[in-house]
Parts: structure tokens; sequence; C-alpha cells
């Protein structure tokens, strides 16, 4: 987390073109603007009001903490106009929300639980695409909506982009694909949402079937069907499940 911290400070000042200041640390929303000399809340202030909505919520509680937070939550944001403009050679007829919806699938993919905690768990390119399932979401749209966290000014995924290398942009479907560090998973708080989402549905999976085979495993007997409102709850997840795509 302080390694990518640093990393952020260094980039946000020109890669040491710019003396370090503690105002490049708010800017990373490391820090409150609240600390900084009156001139430097000036210049924040100007700068801040630049930032887009989906930016600026992610300085409403600025520390150290929040940093990779922040910054995965932002390219999160972005992602689908990076997209667009920086994946000429990639399948496009996705919307905004469909982007979104590759990324969360994509992490839910690259992590799971292991003894309650949250863990890397590596996955192909095309086993990401296979999990999204939808026809027209295809390898290289996949892969250029993730391309953004693979960006060497932000090296969230592996591989990394070479910059001016176009060869490292496009993967092919048996490249693996990997968070680069656990740090990423245990501050990205929509990543723990999601997380727990995929583990909450993962229990409601496991009972649902439980539910079937019982069924099954006695005839099919209209004694082991389900009362009026177990039926109402699997049924609302079920329905919810088909709606998001979550893979069951």
């Amino acid at each position: 987390m302080l390694q990518h911290a640093l990393n952020l400070l260094w980039k946000t000042a020109q890669n040491g073109k710019v003396e370090l200041d503690l105002i490049h640390l708010a800017k990373i929303a490391g820090i409150s603007k609240d600390v900084l000399s009156e001139r430097n809340q000036t210049i924040f202030d100007a700068w801040f009001a630049t930032r887009p909505e989906y930016m600026q919520k992610y300085f409403a509680k600025p520390d150290l903490n929040n940093v990779l937070n922040a910054h995965a939550g932002m390219l999160y944001e972005s992602a689908y106009n990076y997209f667009q403009n920086n994946a000429d050679w990639a399948d496009k007829n996705i919307t905004p929300e469909e982007s979104k919806q590759i990324i969360e699938i994509a992490f839910k993919s690259l992590t799971k639980i292991d003894n309650n905690r949250q863990v890397r768990n590596r996955c192909t390119l095309h086993e990401i695409t296979g999990i999204i399932n939808k026809p027209n979401i295809t390898e290289s749209t996949v892969c250029g909506v993730l391309n953004i966290f693979r960006d060497e000014d932000n090296t969230l995924l592996r591989p990394f982009i070479v910059k001016d290398n176009i060869e490292t942009q496009y993967l092919d479907g048996d490249t693996v694909l990997d968070v680069t560090h656990e740090a990423l998973i245990r501050n990205w708080k929509l990543l723990t949402q999601w997380d727990k989402e995929e583990q909450s549905n993962l229990n409601e999976y496991n009972e649902f079937n439980a539910q079937v085979q019982r069924w099954l495993n006695n005839g099919r007997k209209s004694a082991f069907l389900l009362p009026a409102g177990n039926y109402a709850v699997f049924n609302d997840w079920y329905q919810n499940a088909v709606q998001t795509n979550i893979g069951f």
C-alpha cells in the first residue's frame, strides 16, 4: 500500500520534475486539504473543481489507507472512456454499464475466499470471458476494458502494458491475468463488496442446490417441494442471478 502511494506521489509530481509537497498527497486522496498551507489550499481547490464528480467522491475521507481504494475506484469509473480511446483493435459494441460489469466479474474471478481471507486467484482471459458469457463481449473487448488496470501508470493487473509497444496491449485468450498485490483486494472497498456478494450468492446457490437434490432424491414428490416462503426467497434470488448474470 505504501509502495503504491509513493509511486502515485512521484507521478503526481510529474515524475520528480516538481518538488514533492503535501499538496501531491492531497491530490491522491491521501491527506485532507485542511493541513495544506493557505496558498496550496487555493491551488488544490482550483484543481479539485476541474475533477469530474465521480472522482470527487473519493476525496470524502482522505488518508493513506484510502489512496489505493481511490485509485482503483477512479479507474473503474473511467475504464469505458479509456477503452473507447485506446483500444482501436477491440470489438466496441458495449455500453458503459457493460464495461463496469466486465470489470466486476473479472475481479470477482481474480479473487477468492481462502480460510475466510480474500486472496488472489489467477485466471486466463478466455476463462473470464466465458464467465461473463455474453455474445457481444469477446476476449478482445474484455482485454480492452481491463487494460486501464494494466497500464504502466496504474499496474494493478498483470501482465503490464509496455509503453509504445502495441503488442503488449492485446492479450490472447490463454494469457493468465493476476492481481498485482493482495493489498488491492484488502483496500479496494468496491472489490470487498463484490466479494461479499459473491460469497452470499454462493451460499444461496449451495442451499438452493441442496433443496433441489433433496426433491430429486425423493422421486420429485410434492411433499418435498419448497414451502411458499422459501420458494419466494429462492425465486427472488434466482431472478436476480439471471438479471445480473452472476454465473450460476
